[in-house]
């Protein structure tokens, strides 16, 4: 018996190493830093330095609990001295952290439904190499965040013989709603399973109490707004306040993103094309199998409580193909793929010949997962941040006037003094210049003149080309060139006032 303990410790030591160390290999070189990254990272930053939810103006865009986590992990660091070189680094860090203990859920998850240990142990191989869950678990996105959250609600609900653990998983679920609210996708899920576990349990109470909380926890975040005066949509006569953002306006806003999913030019097939299959095809395809399967199940067979996972699955994909699906949001879907995956492999184990099914792993694992692996290599091998990193000191270097200098948001807080209120910095993020009025119409007072520089990132061009940036575009159409840094992702200087030369 302590052999066994042994052994099951050890092999759960390896995979937690080798899901730092493939994740962490090469993190600061590769992906690119994205905007969004210095955005929740600046967010955070704010929240220590000045009691804000944001630098700028906060427009409930998404709720805060992801970057309030964020700023602890700041905390803890600056507490024991930490440094990996820059806020953006220091934060990747922990999305390593976070990898690992969504690793861990998903082990607990697989062995309460008695997934047999050859199956989990591959699950979990496949999750560390995955190149697709190594891309993005890489980047700072709430999705990681939100995800690890509802994964915690998940294996508390696994069992139901205390209550406090009903109550736990309520509130975790909510907190990942107040992280990213596609989130509530998952929702179904939970009804689903929750029914099923309480009326066989007779404990049809512990549902009450479990639709309670979380229901109690989410409207936190409305009554917060509500008490700001900033829940009401700003066209409500009256009621509505014309110069404030408003909670509603913002739900609107995302909610109006949907798209014809069934147009090759939709973002969600674009984002299939580009990343999700190039990346990981295996994955992607048997992971909706795995979901399909668990339908069947579901309906043949009403004893099987894992077979509800595919309305993890399922409700999700729906989310997907009904709004703008940008390439972040398959991150919450991944873990449910690595489960639908091991619980399809796992009935295969019992239906078909051991040697085939035998023969199928080393398929998987000497074949398919070496070449996937070679073929995303640059995720270990290629330096993409280099540029980034010397444009801020670049910035550093030679711009020495007062003016606005306008950037990608992912250098805001190398910049700028992060003690200071938003007057009194002068890098200021390019979304913000064109369509915050505070910024725009009050900084820059819409004048041309009051911007010395634009650092333009690839990212940036990208947007400029999509979205309407009238006032950014008509600046770099007047503007000169002063410099160009990088090679692999250059960004490009733009100057009306500026003095630098190229």
């Amino acid at each position: 018996m302590a052999f066994q303990k042994f052994k099951i410790f050890l092999i759960s030591f390896l995979l937690f190493a080798y899901n730092i160390l493939i994740k962490s290999w090469n993190l600061f070189k590769f992906p690119i830093y994205t905007e969004d990254e210095g955005t929740y990272v600046s967010q955070a930053s704010a929240l220590w330095e000045l009691g804000q939810l944001s630098y700028y103006t906060y427009w409930y865009d998404h709720a805060p609990i992801g970057w309030i986590l964020i700023s602890i992990w700041q905390k803890f660091l600056s507490l024991t001295l930490l440094d990996f070189g820059n806020s953006l680094n220091n934060t990747r860090v922990f999305m390593i952290l976070v990898s690992c203990y969504i690793l861990w859920c998903l082990m607990q998850i697989l062995t309460h439904f008695k997934v047999s240990n050859v199956v989990k142990y591959s699950a979990a191989i496949f999750y560390i190499f995955s190149p697709l869950i190594v891309y993005f678990q890489r980047i700072i996105f709430l999705d990681n965040l939100m995800i690890a959250f509802v994964m915690t609600a998940i294996v508390l609900l696994l069992d139901t013989s205390k209550t406090m653990r009903v109550i736990f998983s309520a509130i975790f679920l909510a907190l990942a709603v107040l992280t990213k609210e596609s989130a509530v996708f998952f929702v179904p899920f939970f009804l689903v399973y929750g029914v099923k576990k309480f009326y066989s349990s007779n404990k049809k109470m512990l549902l009450t109490l479990w639709a309670t909380f979380f229901g109690f926890m989410v409207l936190q975040y409305p009554t917060f707004a509500l008490l700001k005066g900033e829940l009401l949509p700003k066209s409500i006569p009256l009621l509505g306040n014309p110069g404030q953002v408003s909670l509603i306006d913002a739900i609107f806003f995302q909610s109006n993103r949907s798209e014809n999913f069934w147009s090759p030019d939709s973002a969600l097939w674009y984002s299939l094309r580009t990343y999700w299959l190039q990346f990981d095809a295996l994955l992607i395809i048997a992971g909706v199998v795995g979901m399909l399967w668990g339908l069947v199940s579901s309906i043949k067979s009403e004893h099987k409580n894992h077979s509800y996972i595919w309305v993890l699955g399922l409700s999700y994909i729906f989310y997907l193909l009904r709004w703008q699906a940008q390439e972040w949001y398959i991150i919450p879907l991944l873990p449910i793929c690595i489960i639908s995956c091991a619980l399809l492999l796992d009935k295969l184990r019992v239906l078909i010949p051991k040697n085939l099914f035998y023969t199928l792993l080393l398929v998987i694992f000497v074949v398919y997962v070496p070449i996937n692996t070679y073929a995303n290599r640059e995720l270990y091998v290629k330096d993409i941040t280099h540029s980034q990193i010397d444009a801020v000191q670049w910035a550093r270097d030679n711009i020495t006037t007062d003016g606005i200098t306008v950037i990608d948001n992912y250098a805001f807080l190398e910049l700028n003094d992060a003690s200071k209120a938003i007057e009194y910095q002068k890098y200021h993020y390019f979304w913000k210049v064109e369509k915050d009025p505070e910024i725009r119409e009050g900084l820059i007072n819409n004048d041309h003149k009051n911007i010395d520089y634009v650092l333009m990132t690839p990212a940036m061009e990208d947007d400029f080309a999509q979205e309407e940036f009238p006032f950014l575009v008509s600046y770099i159409s007047k503007a000169r060139l002063v410099a160009v840094i990088g090679d692999i992702y250059p960004i490009k200087v733009y100057s009306l006032n500026g003095t630098t030369e190229l």
